[in-house]
């Protein structure tokens, strides 16, 4: 692939993480989390520090269109990309899930790992369609 392409999967795929994330977890994930999790420690909305937030989206982007990038043959087309986004999301999201509940007072329960692992889930395997989408155009 050439570098153009994969800039251009990186943008668009920061930004569905950026704007996917708020929805999955800001909006959705948070009644749901609320009682599985320990947020005393959470910065909230209010004192996010907005420019680690959005270098972190675009490092998951840019994770999701090197791999596919590099992927045997590539991963084109939006439905590749959601499948792989999500057993990526998958591995990732109950792997550091439970490393976490073994770590940390994060999760108050197993609940909470697997709810935030299924949030996961639905969040990569986003970001992997929308960079399998710019991936499958010609």
């Amino acid at each position: 692939m050439n570098a153009q392409k994969r800039i251009l999967a990186t943008v668009v795929g920061t930004v569905v993480a950026f704007f996917g994330g708020w929805i999955i977890y800001g909006m959705l994930g948070e009644g749901l989390m609320a009682d599985h999790m320990d947020n005393s420690l959470s910065r909230g909305e209010e004192n996010m520090i907005w420019w680690a937030m959005i270098v972190g989206n675009l490092l998951v982007a840019y994770f999701f269109a090197y791999v596919f990038d590099h992927w045997n043959g590539g991963v084109k087309g939006f439905v590749a990309g959601l499948k792989v986004g999500a057993i990526i999301g998958l591995i990732l999201g109950f792997g550091m899930g439970l490393m976490y509940y073994s770590t940390s007072t994060t999760y108050l329960d197993i609940t909470g790992v697997v709810i935030d692992s299924v949030l996961n889930i639905v969040w990569m395997g986003l970001i992997g369609g929308s960079v399998g989408f710019m991936y499958g155009r010609d």
